[in-house]
């Protein structure tokens, strides 16, 4: 059920990432955010009065022409600069999209479950997903705020639920270890009471045969 939760999470937080990759000028439905005519998103902007879009590329091209479909800028050089970073959603879709098959490995492959290193694993990249999601959701704001649109939004929804996922994956490699842990100790116990049964009979080789003997004779009686 655990699994299946994290599971269900993850493609959530996929599932917002690759619809953020879909914003304009890949399709023209969805934004990240929108000022007056204008929508934007990972990779470009469109202006809804002229039907004109960048080309997808990754940052928004500093616009200098006096054509009226290249009137709109930024506030600031500095925030066309900051548009390159948008590429992490992408790169962040993509690790999300890693996560969430190495979770459907552990789900329908018990192998996996007790194994601490493959969580470990796992527990690593998603500590990687957290991080660049984050950091999208945070160039969103920079950018767009406070034109930030529902879509700019769902991204830290997204960061929550790969939040979620990191904490019960710390769970489940300390479930793991614990297991571990139990089996060796188990295994132990048996190994110790085996030589004290062996050293046992050495020390009193006689004792025990004595005893065996008398045990013998009785039953004969």
């Amino acid at each position: 059920m655990l699994l299946k939760l994290l599971m269900l999470a993850m493609t959530i937080s996929s599932i917002i990432q690759l619809l953020s990759i879909l914003t304009v000028p890949v399709t023209h439905t969805l934004k990240l955010a929108q000022n007056d005519n204008y929508s934007f998103g990972v990779f470009g902007y469109c202006n809804k009065t002229t039907n004109f879009c960048t080309n997808i590329k990754i940052g928004y091209q500093t616009i200098t022409s006096d054509s009226n479909d290249y009137a709109f800028t930024l506030p600031s050089l500095a925030k066309h600069s900051i548009t390159t970073i948008l590429v992490v959603h992408p790169i962040g879709f993509v690790f999300n999209s890693i996560l969430v098959i190495c979770l459907g490995i552990l789900l329908y492959n018990e192998r996996f479950l007790y194994s601490k290193n493959y969580i470990m694993g796992l527990l690593l990249l998603s500590w990687i997903c957290f991080i660049l999601c984050l950091l999208g959701f945070l160039v969103n704001l920079m950018l767009f705020i406070p034109n930030l649109c529902l879509l700019g939004w769902l991204n830290l929804v997204s960061t929550i639920l790969i939040v979620f996922t990191s904490s019960f994956l710390c769970v489940l490699r300390r479930t793991a270890f614990l297991k571990e842990y139990q089996s060796l100790y188990s295994d132990n116990n048996i190994y110790i009471e085996n030589d004290d049964i062996v050293e046992s009979d050495n020390n009193h080789p006689n004792e025990f045969m004595l005893y065996h003997i008398d045990e013998h004779t009785r039953h004969i009686d």
